[in-house]
């Protein structure tokens, strides 16, 4: 009978979501999503550039980052341009760029490399954490303000990325409801 009351409920609570748009990411539902690795090195986020890259200071090198400041473009994602230079942002760009800093202005973050460690304009590629245990790259895809981007050897979370972007496009959540393709 317990068994039967958890099914019940659990079947209930999955309907109560089915057909809502998101507007903020969803609460951690993925491995991906589970916490912190280990090795990570930890980062304040001194500024949020747009809605894929931003800049972190590390206090305590010896990771895989020295300290000092660094400009990092976060991994497996790609989110509209804001275009800064000619002052044109991209349908998407300033709200992208807004979600970002509701999730890590003036917060420390958690970063991972994958299998190359900068891109060519020699920028750290990281995935990035919230203390909280949320996988930042996941959790823009997921409220629809970036895309997920395979590049190649990069790809440890390409599945989860993949997957929530399905999820934001089906569900036309961020710029897949009011942006043009």
């Amino acid at each position: 009978m317990l068994i039967m009351a958890c099914v019940v409920l659990a079947a209930a609570a999955w309907a109560g979501g089915v057909g809502r748009k998101l507007t903020s990411a969803p609460a951690p539902a993925s491995p991906a999503d589970g916490g912190i690795p280990t090795g990570a090195d930890r980062a304040a986020v001194v500024h949020v550039i747009d809605g894929d890259t931003v800049r972190v200071r590390v206090t305590a090198g010896g990771g895989t980052l020295p300290a000092g400041e660094h400009r990092v473009r976060l991994l497996g994602i790609d989110s509209p341009e804001m275009n800064i230079e000619s002052g044109a942002p991209e349908c998407g760009a300033v709200e992208a760029t807004a979600f970002l800093e509701s999730l890590l202005d003036g917060h420390d973050v958690w970063l991972q490399t994958d299998r190359e460690d900068r891109d060519r304009f020699d920028r750290p590629l990281r995935y990035a954490w919230t203390g909280d245990g949320t996988l930042v790259n996941r959790a823009i895809v997921a409220a629809g303000h970036a895309e997920a981007v395979r590049l190649e050897p990069n790809d440890r979370y390409w599945d989860v990325l993949r997957s929530v972007e399905s999820e934001a496009r089906a569900d036309e959540v961020g710029l897949w409801g009011t942006c043009p393709n």
